[in-house]
C-alpha cells in the first residue's frame, strides 16, 4: 500500500507517464507523510551535508521526499541519499543515527515522537 501522493509523484516522475494514462480515483489513508529527523536536525536547512534515507531512489516516497526537500531550498548536491529499505529498516537506521532523516507515515510515529525524533 502506498499513499496517493506518493503514487501520483511516482507517476509524474516516471517515463511510464508517457505510455499510460493513470489517475488516482479514490484512496484511503489513516496518516500522512512526515519528514522525521534525528533530534539535532531542527529545520530542512540543517540537512545540508547530512544523509537522508529512502527505500529506493525511484519510488513514490523518494520522489515526495526529494520534492519536499527541494521546495525548502536544498538541492541534491546539498545532501546525501542512501537506500535503507522499508519503513522498519529506515526507522531502525534513524534510531541508530546511521542517517539524519527519512520520510515516514504519521500513523507510525508515536514511538518516534516519544524519542524526540519528530
Amino acid at each position: 500500500m502506498t499513499s496517493r501522493g506518493a503514487a501520483q509523484s511516482y507517476i509524474m516522475k516516471s517515463p511510464l507517464r508517457l505510455l499510460v494514462g493513470l489517475a488516482a480515483v479514490m484512496g484511503a489513508d489513516q496518516g500522512s507523510l512526515k519528514l522525521v529527523t534525528v533530534p539535532k536536525v531542527k529545520s530542512i536547512a540543517d540537512l545540508r551535508g547530512k544523509t537522508v534515507s529512502v527505500d529506493a531512489r525511484t519510488t513514490g516516497y523518494a520522489f515526495v521526499l526529494f520534492e519536499f526537500v527541494e521546495r525548502n531550498a536544498l538541492r541534491k548536491p546539498d545532501y546525501k541519499v542512501e537506500r535503507a529499505g522499508g519503513v522498519l529498516q529506515r526507522f531502525q537506521a534513524l534510531m541508530e543515527k546511521k542517517h539524519d532523516g527519512t520520510l515516514l507515515r504519521i500513523t507510525r510515529l508515536p514511538c518516534v515522537v516519544d524519542r524526540g525524533h519528530a
